[in-house]
């Protein structure tokens, strides 16, 4: 049996820190929008901290993250999404870790579409990550992709994986973020397996995305709470 968190904002803390004072803009009716004519890079930096100290429930041998996918996208563009089901290029990278179909899937379309959100994708991967190192990707905004989201699939394991859905990179003033501050990762359930250890074999199922709030990475605090620690953390830096 799984035992899911109610709401993302559980799995992922977000606060920012600081803005750049040179780029223009201002928010419209519906939100801050991305000001006209700019290109920045920026730098997710992947720190895991998923070892037998940290999560110690059975815990696997050999495990590992990745291969690290991070793209930046218009609103209309799904990574995964809570409380739906996964597309088939996610499933794929998730059982597998190989990023092309995934790729494949949300590279843009030549439909003549104009307006960029739906079709513009700035998609970028990195290599695996192991249970405790520093691993970063450098992924280029622009004014028509100015969320970023992000996924590491965690191995061995049924569909489980960590990441950040549309990470909004405009500030409430409506300018660019210099840095996001430490996003704290949680597992996530792919929702196409049915297996509740890292070892179990596949049962197919498909159901939603969903956060897992249960074993095995569930762990007692020195206060007696059932807490789950993150499994790594995510800082998005600014570099130009």
């Amino acid at each position: 049996m799984k035992y899911y968190l109610s709401t993302l904002s559980l799995c992922v803390a977000l606060f920012f820190i600081g803005c750049s004072s040179d780029d223009g803009g201002s928010g419209g009716p519906e939100g801050p929008e991305m000001p006209e004519e700019v290109t920045a890079t920026y730098r997710l930096t992947l720190t895991t901290t998923f070892t037998a100290e940290t999560h110690p429930t059975d815990f696997p041998t050999g495990a590992m993250f990745g291969p690290l996918f991070g793209l930046s996208h218009g609103n209309s563009t799904v990574l995964f999404r809570e409380g739906q089901l996964s597309s088939a290029g996610f499933m794929n990278y998730v059982d597998t870790g190989n990023t092309g179909m995934l790729s494949q899937e949300l590279n843009p379309l030549d439909d003549g579409d104009t307006n960029g959100d739906n079709t513009v994708v700035n998609i970028t991967t990195g290599s695996t990550a192991g249970p405790s190192t520093t691993t970063s990707i450098d992924v280029v905004v622009t004014q028509s992709t100015q969320f970023i989201s992000f996924a590491a699939a965690l191995s061995p394991s049924p569909d489980w994986f960590i990441g950040i859905d549309r990470f909004d990179i405009v500030g409430d003033d409506g300018v660019l973020v210099e840095s996001s501050g430490d996003i704290e990762l949680l597992p996530f359930d792919a929702g196409f397996n049915a297996g509740v250890t890292y070892l179990s074999d596949p049962i197919e199922e498909n159901t939603a995305v969903s956060p897992i709030s249960g074993d095995p990475f569930t762990i007692i605090d020195e206060g007696g709470f059932v807490i789950i620690n993150p499994l790594a953390t995510l800082t998005i830096n600014r570099i130009n």
